[in-house]
């Protein structure tokens, strides 16, 4: 995925999800990749922030805290990590995608980053859309394809991996 910084007109990165699902939850630990956020999204601002993306799903199996970490990455920031629960309950939607696509990535909204004045500041956060019951797009299936695009520009089938 290419790096995207947020300037005067330019967007997020935007590629079709390879996961999707309709349920969002927060990402975890993004007190510790503010600086990151702020790069993407161009830093604090009176009214804060909020847009939508794609956020990539990367397993980090020799994560010294978590063997079943799970790091999120929008462009080429660090942004969080999925939870433990998590992670380990979307760990086979984000194999079969990695497997099928060489990615997993899910739609995302980052939010907040307001700076009000008088200390009036808020945190950047980033929200998911990875639910109980993930679909992984499917190369050359196209049983299940729109004939329109989704909202993110993408119209890549999905099945269910869940049976």
């Amino acid at each position: 995925m290419e790096i995207t910084i947020v300037e005067e007109n330019q967007r997020l990165p935007q590629d079709a999800p390879t996961i999707t699902a309709e349920e969002t939850f927060q990402v975890a630990g993004e007190s510790h990749y503010q600086a990151g956020l702020a790069r993407l999204t161009g830093g604090p601002s009176g009214d804060g922030f909020r847009d939508d993306c794609t956020a990539r799903l990367l397993p980090e199996p020799s994560n010294p805290h978590d063997p079943n970490a799970v790091a999120v990455y929008i462009g080429a920031e660090k942004v969080g990590h999925l939870g433990r629960d998590d992670a380990i309950e979307h760990r086979p939607a984000i194999d079969a995608a990695i497997a099928a696509y060489g990615a997993a990535t899910v739609r995302a909204t980052i939010k907040g980053g307001w700076d009000r004045g008088g200390g009036d500041t808020g945190f950047f956060g980033v929200e998911l859309q990875l639910g109980v019951r993930p679909s992984v797009a499917v190369p050359g299936d196209t049983a299940n394809r729109g004939d329109e695009p989704d909202e993110m520009g993408g119209n890549l089938p999905a099945i269910d991996i869940w049976g």
